[in-house]
């Protein structure tokens, strides 16, 4: 089980780390301060709100001649200022010190340091006056950030001189340190291999080592094999040292910094370390000749930590673990090392062998016998978790088909019947001779793809650009889809990234837009078809598709975020993607809610066996939004889509009916199916409505509604079949039972809402079935708090057409969501983007 954190105090251990380059802080002969703040530059410095309080720089109310921080709109204590992550080093003492002035009420003010919840300095606090707060502690190796915390209440207060003292900043190099590229490290050493499954990630270390290091290189390359290789640098300028390390280099491996010699760092100061440890990025570049090369990972030698992980963040390196090793400084018996290296090598995790620092054939020896056991034995070896991914430029697919071959596009079949027929016409888009056609299809998902596994790197973004319409006298319906298939261990996603829903039969649409890639690491193709659950099969044409590394732009953190405009929470659908690097600043920046793309579906909490379970991305996720103090918005416990076709059979594999019996029977499976998920989410995040637990509200059922006139207005589906309207009642009934009773914090009151959702709302026929349904559920008592909208528009939808999907429920004394929103254009240029903004602006 996981262990449970408060979501309002539960922050990351790594140090932030700005790029491209690192400047390093000073050394001092006194303790000077960790850091502080006085706001006097008119902003909070490099310290941040804790929940989602209202924070000003203001005059002082007390008259003074100094700026200070207003702390306002407070809906919990905890509401407040914190400082940055990544302060505290474990048994340091540290001394906190602020000004505290609470303008109308005396109260208590202290600081609680996170995540070991210290109360620090716990000190009364009179009205009207400015009192100064200060007290000392020693760290805990848990503890990372610390924020100012006023009660009773949740009171508005001014603050003022916030300082942090203790331990001494490191010695100063000379410029400025270009980070080694690890992607949000943690101080925490990576254990785990990329995968799942049979898969282990090789490392290796205190090379180069001449001979030995070229002959395990010639193996790994013979075997299409990448390690981690944690390079000294006194081997680096020693012999051949710098012509292997190009190699491995060249050869696609990771470099890992395992420092200039072979000293034991475990009493070594903060000041010391660091100046070994950029020493030997200096000799690492120079020797690759590259002054930004990756090197992502940190050793410590001989296990020896001490203060070398907070060291190694703070320049941008993981720490990786010394775990799973084959005692090979010790022992020199080619059997026995061979013997543990198969004891060492455990699925889903890294193993330690040594290339350097003496004699290593032995340690060759056992490498080759036993990757190539296991190997043979369907083992597969990857990289360690966190590894970034390579550096890519350009453009990696460009296709236009002016040659007369689909130039390694092939057919792709939406299910799985039978594929379309692709073949090369004239004339192309534009200035081009050719297009792509597929034509013959019979299912909406029936389209062209690309293989990219291993071209495509997981977590990576990339731009497409294409061309795209259907043929001449069809039908476009809702549009085309630019998709991508990923495998995953055992789990296969489905992810749209790009909607065309402007693509004509007139004509030649140009699309393009950036996407990034899901999690894999056995397969991925990209393809086009049609929009989802359209059940459009018209023949359609692609053209000049262009996959290319977009230039990356720094998230402007200056602009104002979305979430403080208004006065509703900001939320928006992800999935694994969007929590770290870029994507995931730009979302804490302007969104304060998140809900899961796909991976909470009734078909994600299942597998091939029918067996219960949460799926790794929705755990990513609320793993995320509990340690980023974000609101989880459940998506869905009842869709006709997504949902496995066992779920409409009895154990024999026979359909259900509507016979009563078989009523029964569905009726317990949606009981089940309902409380085991609250049931997995409660289990490791505690009670809802409780601080640690993010899930706020659910979509409990969605999109039930018929998009024709039907005499009750509801979506023939198989839940429909069987139970009628009564399965949308019965899962409200099910859903508030779990969430807002059986599983929710005591004392609280209905902490999860539950939601209907439905697109095509702002559409008068459905919109008033939506309406009828929602009246019908009222009357019935369904314990339903909200109405959700799918609002899929252009920048041709009326903004009226939205209001008046809104209004239409406004006096039912619901909440309103809407549940997704994006606005199209086409062309994509600089008029229609000023019309997009204007449009999301209304």
């Amino acid at each position: 089980m996981r262990r449970r954190t408060s979501l309002t105090a539960l922050v990351t251990a790594a140090a932030v780390i700005a790029a491209p380059a690192l400047p390093l802080a000073a050394a001092a002969a006194e303790p000077d301060p960790v850091s502080a703040v006085d706001f006097e530059d008119g902003t909070t410095g490099d310290w941040t709100a804790s929940g989602s309080p209202t924070l000003e720089v203001v005059a002082d109310p007390a008259g003074g001649d100094s700026l200070v921080l207003s702390v306002s709109d407070r809906t919990e204590t905890w509401h407040t200022l914190q400082s940055p992550t990544g302060v505290f080093a474990e048994g340091e003492t540290y001394t906190l010190s602020a000004r505290v002035l609470l303008p109308e009420e005396a109260g208590q003010a202290r600081f609680i340091v996170k995540d070991g919840y210290h109360w620090v300095a716990d000190t009364a606090v009179p009205a009207g006056e400015w009192t100064e707060v200060s007290g000392t502690f020693t760290a805990d190796a848990d503890d990372t950030q610390v924020y100012v915390e006023v009660v009773p209440g949740t009171a508005s207060f001014f603050l003022d001189d916030v300082v942090i003292t203790g331990a001494s900043a490191p010695a100063p190099q000379p410029g400025d340190v270009v980070p080694g590229g690890a992607i949000d490290p943690s101080t925490t050493p990576v254990t785990l291999a990329q995968g799942t499954g049979d898969v282990a990630a090789l490392t290796f270390d205190d090379g180069p080592n001449g001979a030995t290091t070229a002959a395990l290189l010639d193996f790994l390359k013979e075997r299409d094999i990448q390690a981690v290789f944690c390079v000294i640098g006194q081997n680096i300028t020693a012999g051949d040292g710098a012509a292997l390390l190009r190699r491995m280099v060249d050869e696609g491996h990771v470099l890992c910094n395992h420092t200039t010699g072979y000293a034991d760092m475990g009493s070594w100061s903060a000041e010391d370390i660091r100046t070994d440890l950029v020493e030997n990025l200096r000799i690492i570049r120079e020797a690759l000749g590259d002054p930004n090369a990756q090197v992502p990972f940190f050793r410590a030698p001989n296990g020896s930590w001490g203060q070398t992980p907070g060291v190694a963040v703070a320049l941008g390196m993981q720490p990786l673990a010394v775990i799973n090793t084959i005692n090979d400084w010790a022992e020199s018996d080619p059997a026995v090392l061979t013997e543990n290296l198969r004891a060492a090598m455990k699925p889903g995790e890294i193993v330690l062998v040594h290339d350097g620092g003496g004699n290593r054939e032995p340690s060759l020896q056992a490498v080759t016998t036993v990757v190539d056991e296991r190997l043979a034995d369907g083992w597969s070896f990857t990289l360690p978790e966190g590894t970034p991914a390579p550096v890519q430029s350009g453009a990696l697919i460009d296709t236009g088909f002016d040659d007369g071959t689909l130039q390694g596009w092939f057919p792709r079949s939406g299910s799985g019947d039978s594929e379309p027929v692709l073949d090369v016409v004239e004339p192309g888009a534009d200035a081009t001779t050719h297009a792509a056609r597929v034509s013959e299809r019979t299912h909406e998902g029936d389209g062209i793809q690309y293989d990219v596994t291993d071209l495509l790197l997981p977590g990576g973004t990339y731009r497409v650009d294409a061309s795209v319409r259907f043929a001449e006298g069809t039908d476009p319906g809702q549009g085309l889809s630019i998709s991508m298939r990923t495998v995953d261990g055992e789990s296969t996603a489905y992810s749209n990234l790009i909607q065309i829903e402007n693509a004509t039969a007139d004509g030649w649409t140009a699309v393009s837009g950036e996407f990034t890639v899901p999690a894999y690491d056995t397969a991925a193709e990209l393809y086009v078809e049609a929009r989802y659950n359209s059940g459009n099969t018209a023949t359609f044409l692609v053209d000049s598709v262009v996959v290319s590394v977009p230039e990356v732009s720094p998230v402007d953190t200056s602009l104002v975020p979305i979430k403080d405009t208004l006065d509703f929470p900001a939320g928006v659908a992800i999935d694994s993607r969007e929590t770290s690097g870029a994507a995931s600043e730009l979302l804490l920046h302007h969104f304060d809610q998140i809900t899961p793309e796909n991976h909470m579906k009734v078909e994600a909490w299942y597998d091939d066996e029918h067996v219960f379970g949460r799926h790794a991305e929705a755990t990513t996720l609320l793993d995320y939004a509990q340690q980023n103090d974000l609101r989880l918005y459940g998506h869905v416990l009842v869709w006709h889509s997504q949902t496995p076709d066992w779920f409409f059979q009895d154990e024999t594999g026979r359909e259900l009916t509507d016979s009563e019996a078989d009523k029964q029977f569905l009726r317990e499976r949606l009981a089940v199916h309902i409380d085991d998920v609250a049931r997995s989410i409660h289990d490791d995040y505690g009670p809802y409505g409780s601080d640690t637990n993010p899930v706020v509200a659910w979509d409990v059922v969605n999109e039930v509604v018929a998009d024709q006139t039907t005499a009750d207005g509801l979506r023939t589906s198989r839940w429909y079949d069987v139970l009628g309207e009564e399965y949308i009642h019965l899962a409200f009934e099910l859903a508030d039972e779990a969430f807002n009773g059986t599983y929710a914090a005591a004392g609280s009151d209905r902490p999860v809402k539950l939601f209907i959702n439905d697109y095509n709302t702002e559409q008068d026929r459905k919109g008033a079935q939506y309406e009828a349904l929602v009246k019908r559920m009222l009357a019935a008592d369904v314990p339903i708090d909200g109405v959700g909208h799918q609002f899929h528009t252009s920048i041709n939808t009326t903004i009226a057409s939205l209001e008046a999907a809104l209004d239409r429920f406004a006096g039912l004394g619901l909440l309103q969501e809407v549940t997704e929103l994006d606005v199209t254009i086409n062309p994509a240029n600089e008029a229609n983007r000023i019309r997009q903004g204007h449009f999301y602006r209304n």
